[in-house]
């Protein structure tokens, strides 16, 4: 995690898939801003015992990190 210098901010239980959190992080981008980064977690095993960050996720930059909180209220 350190070579994006990802700070963890919260964790989101999940009502959506059991066994599943969202982590919401930040991270510096490549022209020296920092990112949202918004993970999906998997907290109990997959059929395939995998645990951890899954592939489900996106990227928000502080602009459109202001529009999300301004559209939730």
């Amino acid at each position: 995690m350190s070579q994006y210098n990802q700070h963890h901010i919260a964790t989101i239980e999940t009502t959506f898939s059991s066994g599943e959190e969202v982590h919401l992080l930040t991270q510096d981008t490549k022209e020296g801003e920092r990112m949202l980064n918004v993970r999906v977690c998997r907290v109990a095993p997959s059929n395939t015992g995998h645990v951890g960050y899954t592939k489900k996720g996106f990227y928000l930059t502080k602009n459109e990190t202001e529009l999300l909180h301004e559209a939730l209220g």
